[in-house]
């Protein structure tokens, strides 16, 4: 786990580019983590899934992102 997008890009250079990358939507400070993952993206990972509560965001505005994903702990959806 990474605190911030500059940590990701500066420190996770040795993960394989098909790890799946999980972001934040909301990263404080008026950041939005679909915004900020274009820079992930461009870096070569390709997986990247944005973790929000939001299901309405429109991924054809962010077609780096393949998927939301729900903020809830896995078990949680068993």
């Amino acid at each position: 786990s990474f605190s911030s997008v500059s940590d990701f890009l500066e420190k996770g250079t040795s993960l394989d580019l098909n790890t799946p990358v999980y972001i934040d939507s909301h990263l404080g400070s008026d950041l939005k983590g679909e915004e900020l993952s274009k820079s992930i993206f461009e870096k070569g990972f390709k997986n990247l899934h944005l973790a929000t509560a939001f299901h309405d965001i429109d991924l054809g505005t962010y077609p780096w992102i393949k998927t939301l994903v729900s903020k809830d702990p896995p078990f949680l959806n068993s």
